[in-house]
């Protein structure tokens, strides 16, 4: 099965993206792109180069530009869908301990674990806890061996699964 996404533009031909990019050249924004076609698996598209930013999750199927967006920057696949997100949480950097597995959102995570995979779909972290604040988004194959040494006290206070960001 093929998998991409494609901006079908206003004027002139449409652009395909089918890996991930961190720095998408072409001027995509809401008055230059008509709709965007996602084939294969779930996109998330950014607001801000190398996946940072606002972002919005587009599964199979046609769509409008996202009004949460002004620009989209930058774009990753979730490799596997996001039907059935998994992520492994670890009590010790760099995936010591026994791992303890979450598939749903929770409200308020402890603040126990040091390092953590992401091991099918994608799963959104929230500063706060109930799912306030500032949030970012991570996928299949993502990973963080020590949440210390990328200078954070956690990941984030809440956790959602990407399907759960849907309703």
């Amino acid at each position: 099965m093929a998998n991409f996404v494609r901006f079908q533009m206003y004027k002139g031909s449409p652009v395909t993206i089918s890996g991930d990019d961190p720095c998408i050249p072409d001027d995509l924004n809401e008055t230059t792109v008509r709709s965007i076609t996602v084939a294969g698996d779930a996109w998330v598209v950014f607001d801000s180069l190398n996946y940072k930013g606002e972002f919005r999750i587009f599964r199979v199927g046609n769509q409008a530009f996202p009004s949460a967006l002004t620009s989209i920057q930058s774009v990753r696949m979730i490799n596997g869908g996001i039907d059935n997100s998994e992520i492994t949480f670890y009590p010790h950097p760099f995936f010591r301990g026994t791992g303890e597995i979450f598939q749903s959102k929770a409200p308020q995570l402890q603040e126990k674990y040091f390092s953590l995979k992401v091991t099918k779909g994608a799963v959104v972290f929230f500063d706060g806890e109930n799912y306030a604040g500032e949030k970012r988004i991570l996928l299949n194959g993502d990973e963080v061996q020590n949440f210390t040494a990328v200078k954070l006290a956690s990941i984030g206070k809440s956790v959602k699964t990407a399907r759960d960001m849907e309703s």
